[in-house]
């Protein structure tokens, strides 16, 4: 009997390690708008997208965009991939001409947070 006590606490224990690596990725729903970039206040981006739609961008924290080196201006033409949450778009990726801006892991967790 304490065998299979033992056993079971220990089965327990490797399942919440392996829950314990992302704990926070869940079904989201995705989107990815293409358009251009009409208007910034940061954290906000507007964007018009080409869709007819315009889309409001939570960019995240100012510092977090300045410490990677990261810019985004208006008029220019974007990609991006995110998680829709009422009417803001929290993205994972954003790809403009000039390259890839990485805000959110895969499961939508900001990557300031992996400091």
């Amino acid at each position: 009997m304490k065998t299979v006590v033992l056993a079971l606490g220990a089965f327990l224990i490797l399942c919440g390690l392996s829950w314990a690596g992302k704990p926070h990725c869940r079904a989201q729903e995705r989107v990815v708008i293409r358009g251009r970039v009409v208007e910034i206040k940061h954290p906000i981006a507007v964007v018009a997208g080409e869709d007819g739609k315009s889309y409001r961008i939570r960019l995240g924290p100012y510092w977090f965009w300045k410490e990677k080196g990261y810019r985004l201006k208006e008029g220019l033409f974007v990609r991006v991939v995110g998680i829709r949450q009422g009417r803001l778009i929290f993205p994972i990726t954003i790809e403009t001409e000039g390259g890839r801006i990485l805000i959110r892991d895969d499961c939508g967790l900001p990557l300031w947070r992996h400091r």
